[in-house]
Parts: structure tokens; sequence; C-alpha cells
């Protein structure tokens, strides 16, 4: 879990710093004023939207997406393929509240809708890419990691299979 856990650390952290970036130069250089509806239907007083909130939002959705990971990790047969079907659907039905909460107000639901595809696009592949694509080969030994099976490239650059060196190799060239 450890190895899950990371990356969405990491991405977590990262996506609320750029948020927060992204929300200070809306609110203070470009003049937006992110007033959100809180129910969505105009029912409760308009709202002003904390500075504080785009890290908050994005911390919170991370510990939601980590509960998903680790579920995913243990239930489910292709861990990567799921996490990106559900993360990917997930992300897209953000955009829904924040249609909403947004009043009408395009540039608020633009701004807004810019934070989530920050913080999907830095926490969904960081995650997508620890996740095991097949459970039953990662239980077998076999790593999702494919740096150690790169193919050797000669000096033409061209690409040579795995375990094959290239021309000119003294160790290789050599007959008894």
């Amino acid at each position: 879990m450890k190895a899950i856990f990371t990356p969405l650390v990491i991405g977590t952290l990262i996506a609320a710093a750029v948020n927060s970036v992204i929300f200070l130069i809306a609110a203070e250089l470009l003049g937006e004023e992110f007033i959100v509806d809180p129910d969505g239907i105009g029912g409760e007083p308009r709202m002003v939207v904390p500075a504080i909130m785009p890290a908050v939002f994005t911390v919170f959705q991370a510990i939601v997406g980590g509960v998903i990971a680790a579920a995913i990790a243990l239930a489910t047969k292709s861990p990567k393929y799921t996490w990106r079907l559900i993360t990917l659907v997930g992300l897209s039905l953000s955009f829904v509240p924040t249609a909403f909460a947004s009043l009408g107000e395009t540039s608020t639901f633009l701004w807004l809708s810019a934070m989530h595809v920050v913080a999907g696009a830095l926490v969904i592949p960081l995650v997508e890419r620890v996740l095991p694509a097949d459970k039953n080969k990662a239980a077998d030994g076999e790593t999702t990691d494919t740096s150690d099976t790169t193919d050797a490239t000669d000096t033409a650059g061209l690409k040579k299979p795995a375990g094959q060196a290239p021309p000119g190799d003294t160790a290789s060239d050599h007959t008894p």
C-alpha cells in the first residue's frame, strides 16, 4: 500500500500548491470573486470561497482517492484499468456540481474546472503508474516497472532485442 500512497501524497501536495497559486492569481491579479452557491440551487446565501479552500478540497479529495485506490488494488483483477476508469469518470462528473455552484458565472466555472483538471492531471497518472495492470501477474512477482527490460541500441541508433549486445562488443565477438 505504501507504493500507492507515496505518489498519491506527492501528487496531492503539488496539486494543492498549484491550485492555490491558480486561485490567488485569479482572485488577486485578475479580480475573480469566486462566489459560489453552497447548495447549487440558490436556496442558501452566496458564499465567497476563502483562499485556503482550493488546497483543503484538493487534499480531501486525495484522501477519498487514496481509499478508492487501496480498495481497487485489493479487490479488482486489473487495478490500473479500474483506477483509470473510475477516476476519469469521477473527474468528468466533478464538473456538474461546479457548474451549479458557480451560479452561472462562466469565469468562476472555468477557474474551478481548471483546478479540477490540475488535480486530476497530477494525481491520476502518478497513482496509475504504481498500480499493477493485472493483479495475478503482480502476485507472481512481476512488476509494472519496465525500466529493466529496455532494448539495447546499436551505434546507428537501431533497436536491438533485449539481451543482444550491440555489434562491436568485444565480449560477445570472441569465438572459441
